[in-house]
């Protein structure tokens, strides 16, 4: 947005972030964002009958959707429409927002790789509101959520950009509690990063205790195939 690379360089990287929440601002704000016209839209609108399965989209994404408001349980927070319109249903309606607007903590890893923040420092909705665990931050909207600059481009996901992939975030909900012991506890890596956890098959100990296990996080019992399904 301003012609120049990010650089988390110690020097400069306060004048990033700062760059990123203006841009961040703008994007939201843009036709980008707020005229549902996605993939998703176009094929609803067009279909006969307005309803799941769309003719619009793959075989493969239609039984994304069905995972995600189903066995997937990813409509358990993201699922929402605006005030006004009809309560959030099976993901049919036209303007569905992928968001409930609330506060939940699904145990997302520390991330170490941000420079100065460390472990625990900063707790979400705590920070506002002192009779809410620590851990909660607000559901983001899904929309356009895998669109980036470029095809090179490289996404961050969950508050604190652990994730790198949408591939990795599914795989996170499903597979958290059935990998066997925390990466530290297994290999003894403590705050592993994405990477670290992906080629060590464990995932790292939650930066606060999980308030969503059992619920929507951990242990899903979808196959690989669903959930590229779901990232579809």
């Amino acid at each position: 947005a301003f012609g120049e690379p990010i650089s988390c360089r110690q020097t400069n990287f306060l004048t990033s972030y700062k760059r990123i929440a203006v841009a961040l601002a703008a994007y939201q704000a843009s036709a980008e964002v707020n005229p549902f016209s996605s993939k998703r839209d176009k094929a609803l609108a067009s279909d006969a009958d307005k309803r799941f399965p769309l003719d619009g989209l793959t075989p493969q994404e239609n039984l994304g959707h069905d995972l995600f408001y189903g066995r997937g349980r990813c409509s358990g927070c993201h699922n929402g429409v605006p005030q006004g319109d009809v309560l959030a249903g099976d993901g049919a309606e036209p303007r569905q927002l992928y968001t409930d607007q609330l506060y939940h903590n699904i145990g997302t890893p520390f991330n170490r790789e941000i420079p100065t923040v460390v472990n625990g420092e900063k707790t979400g909705l705590t920070a506002h509101v002192t009779s809410v665990d620590a851990g909660h931050v607000k559901t983001p909207t899904l929309r356009n959520v895998a669109k980036g600059a470029t095809k090179k481009f490289t996404k961050a996901y969950t508050h604190n950009g652990w994730f790198k992939s949408l591939k990795s975030l599914v795989h996170f909900y499903n597979t958290r509690d059935t990998l066997g012991p925390d990466c530290e506890t297994r290999w003894g890596i403590v705050n592993a990063t994405e990477k670290e956890a992906l080629a060590n098959n464990c995932w790292p100990k939650p930066e606060f205790p999980d308030t969503a296990a059992g619920f929507v996080v951990g242990n899903l019992g979808l196959s690989p195939a669903e959930e590229d399904a779901i990232v579809a």
